[in-house]
């Protein structure tokens, strides 16, 4: 029984490859060419001299890589693409569930400084020395 590209490839490995460049969550080409086990022709100049970068890489978003696993036909890449898909989901639902515990803190700190400013007023009262009520002895014309 032959294993699938997912179970081959983990899902950390992959979010490990997403980065975040101007607000959204990417690829790189050559990062997607190696999992999928392609050579990306015009990554580099030279593969055998590594020479470097021929142009700037393609950045694939997670709806690049829909449709990408929609034109590719082969089994791996297939597997490979549902679970970079996943993988994308996934960090999606990770972000979106600290950004509430984020807003919540924030909702949390603003009622706090609130309880503490209410405070601060009741313990900076005016304390001056207020007149008694009742009777006062004038003891000083004595």
């Amino acid at each position: 029984m032959a294993q699938s590209a997912a179970s081959i490839i983990p899902q950390a490995y992959i979010a490990s490859k997403i980065y975040y460049i101007r607000g959204q969550k990417v690829m790189l080409d050559s990062d997607l060419a190696e999992l999928e086990n392609w050579r990306s022709q015009i990554a580099i100049s030279n593969p055998n001299a590594k020479m470097g970068l021929r142009r700037a890489p393609y950045a694939f978003t997670e709806h690049g890589t829909l449709m990408l696993s929609s034109v590719l036909n082969s089994p791996r890449a297939i597997d490979v693409n549902i679970v970079i898909i996943r993988t994308f989901v996934k960090l999606r639902e990770i972000l979106s569930l600290h950004t509430d515990v984020a807003q919540k803190i924030a909702e949390h700190d603003q009622h706090i400084a609130n309880l503490y400013d209410h405070l601060e007023r009741i313990l900076n009262l005016d304390t001056k020395k207020k007149n008694q009520i009742g009777y006062i002895w004038n003891t000083e014309k004595e």
